[in-house]
């Protein structure tokens, strides 16, 4: 392969058999080497190749500001996480990432730790990600000695959340934050404590995230399923009245108003989380 541009003594960008743009890491790759020469393999350690051409300058930018060490570690996370979540993740993943583990990285040696205010929340909508968010905290400690707290783990799964939905991380933030509204109206209505194992949560969660996401891009879902609203409400009407204060709260907050299908599937997944409290 042909270097195109050398970005540091590390990293240069050449292209693919196929013609795509391709980012090669290495140690020394490109000392003494400028464009026009050859990459020696035995010294190339990753190959990035982003699909999408809007982020390519960005990750040229990255890759060239970034320890080596940090876009290494950054990357087995990222693989990590694809084994564990089974699912595509967006390319942008490569930039969010590695940006925030090497800040991470440089800001706990300076003893700078930051709390994660939705921490629990993250813990509770997004337990796979957190999950994965812990495994990073411990590939980062033996990697660099350096120990993340929960805290930190939480922040990384919410990149992975994002990489999932695409909605830009202030828009995953906003989503947990409605999420964990929603819960807390229903916990305080009820008078209750959810059980995070039951299938029942976790559907409830499941619903949630989508309902969030339509709240955000302010679409809706509508089965024109009226009829069967009202049958629902009369068999259930302490969760009809749960939902009602959802709707309320989601009108004055976010200026969204509820269709009747959102209405109907939000009170099924009321009640059966408080089947023993109607």
């Amino acid at each position: 392969m042909i270097i195109e541009k050398v970005l540091n003594n590390n990293v240069v960008v050449t292209r693919s058999e196929a013609g795509v743009e391709t980012v090669i890491m290495g140690r020394g790759l490109a000392f003494g080497k400028s464009a026009g020469d050859r990459v020696d393999a035995a010294r190339i350690e990753k190959t990035f190749t982003i699909t999408d051409a809007a982020l390519d300058g960005k990750l040229h930018e990255l890759l060239a500001s970034l320890p080596m060490e940090h876009i290494l570690l950054s990357e087995r996370i990222i693989r990590n996480a694809k084994l564990r979540l089974g699912k595509p993740l967006s390319d942008s993943i490569y930039l969010t990432l590695p940006d925030h583990i090497s800040s991470a990285i440089v800001r706990y040696q300076q003893d700078i730790v930051l709390e994660n205010p939705l921490k629990w929340d993250v813990r509770r909508f997004y337990r796979p990600e957190f999950e994965i968010g812990l495994e990073a905290n411990q590939m980062v400690l033996e990697d660099t000695g350096v120990q993340f707290t929960d805290d930190e783990a939480a922040f990384i799964a919410l990149h992975f959340v994002n990489a999932q939905q695409n909605n830009g991380i202030k828009g995953t933030y906003n989503m947990t934050r409605i999420m964990q509204e929603i819960c807390q109206i229903v916990s305080d209505f009820f008078h209750m404590e959810f059980d995070e194992d039951s299938l029942d949560f976790y559907r409830f969660i499941t619903h949630l995230k989508f309902f969030a996401q339509r709240l955000i891009s302010q679409t809706h879902y509508n089965d024109h399923m009226e009829g069967l609203l009202d049958a629902i409400a009369e068999q259930h009407p302490r969760s009809y009245a749960c939902t009602q204060l959802i709707r309320s709260r989601m009108e004055s907050r976010y200026h969204y108003q509820m269709s009747p299908d959102e209405m109907l599937y939000l009170t099924i997944h009321i009640a059966r989380l408080s089947m023993h409290k109607q």
